[in-house]
């Protein structure tokens, strides 16, 4: 089992660099408020929860009656696993973290 002790890298610079990568991929999309939520190390593999927001596109007027609203699920508070390798350092991932 892997213990923080044997980590190569500590969680402050880990969480650093998951918040830069994520900003960095939303470019363009304004996303704002980025929080740590979760920081778990298992496998030689830190996995950092980000939470933030992600703004809703303004919607011509007469438009949002042809628009579902499954199309704006994507918008709005959001979380994500940003997954990284501890030997490496870098990113190697990034999924949905969905609220059960």
């Amino acid at each position: 089992m892997d213990t923080l002790a044997r980590a190569r890298h500590r969680p402050k610079e880990i969480i650093s660099a998951a918040k830069q990568w994520l900003a960095e991929q939303y470019v363009g999309e304004n996303i704002k408020d980025i929080g740590l939520e979760e920081v778990v190390y298992e496998n030689k593999t830190w996995k950092i929860t980000l939470s933030f927001y992600r703004p809703r596109p303004s919607i011509p007027t007469g438009i949002s009656s042809i628009i579902s609203p499954q199309d704006f699920s994507r918008f709005g508070n959001a979380m994500k696993i940003v997954s990284v390798s501890d030997e490496a350092g870098e990113i190697i991932g990034m999924q949905d973290r969905i609220l059960e």
